[in-house]
């Protein structure tokens, strides 16, 4: 949550920055952090626990909440969405209305934060050492939010509302390669910090 909302942050006072027309509506924010957020993030509390969970030694009484790794995991999701959402944004301003292309960001926005759910469950593994499956209500509330999503962009009277267009293969598969570069990307980071632990 905290990510990508500071994600939100650097693609808007970038816009403001470059004088550029600001890339994503106050209610399509509201929409990302209501539909697409919150259900995943609600799921996320019944999680199964984590392997070796009581091989680990207690965590301090006095400890922040938010730990060194946490917060270089916010940082690092944060750059990257904001990173990434800014340069389509960029390349594509000279060829699509501001319309379309707020179409995109925002479903790119939506879809990313749904996408990498997986690699925020646990920062003491990689995703494919946890399963899955694991939690269905996780799944359930992934695709639920995955279909909300999508009819914000086709449904006649929510693209009224949210001020959306329908967008094409080009835009989907736009929006699939920014999703896995950014799970790969933390997983990558995972990685790199757990091998620093080691």
């Amino acid at each position: 949550l905290l990510a990508n909302s500071f994600a939100e942050t650097i693609i808007v006072v970038m816009s403001l920055l470059f004088r550029l027309p600001i890339p994503i509506t106050a209610v399509q924010i509201l929409w990302v952090n209501l539909a697409t957020d919150s259900l995943p993030s609600m799921a996320l509390t019944i999680d199964p626990k984590e392997k070796h969970l009581l091989h680990r030694a207690p965590r301090s009484p006095k400890a922040e909440l938010l730990d060194n790794e946490m917060k270089t995991m916010i940082a690092v999701i944060c750059a990257l969405t904001g990173g990434l959402l800014s340069l389509v944004y960029v390349w594509l301003l000279p060829s699509y209305s501001i319309e379309h292309l707020r179409t995109i960001v925002f479903t790119m926005l939506g879809v990313m934060s749904l996408s990498y759910v997986f690699s925020s469950r646990t920062l003491k593994a990689p995703i494919w050492k946890e399963g899955l499956f694991k939690n269905i209500p996780l799944l359930v509330a992934i695709f639920v939010g995955f279909l909300l999503q999508v009819s914000v962009v086709y449904v006649p009277f929510l693209q009224n509302i949210f001020e959306t267009v329908p967008l094409g293969w080009f835009e989907w598969g736009l929006i699939a390669v920014a999703s896995i570069v950014l799970v790969l990307s933390i997983e990558l980071v995972k990685i790199l910090m757990l091998w620093r632990k080691s």
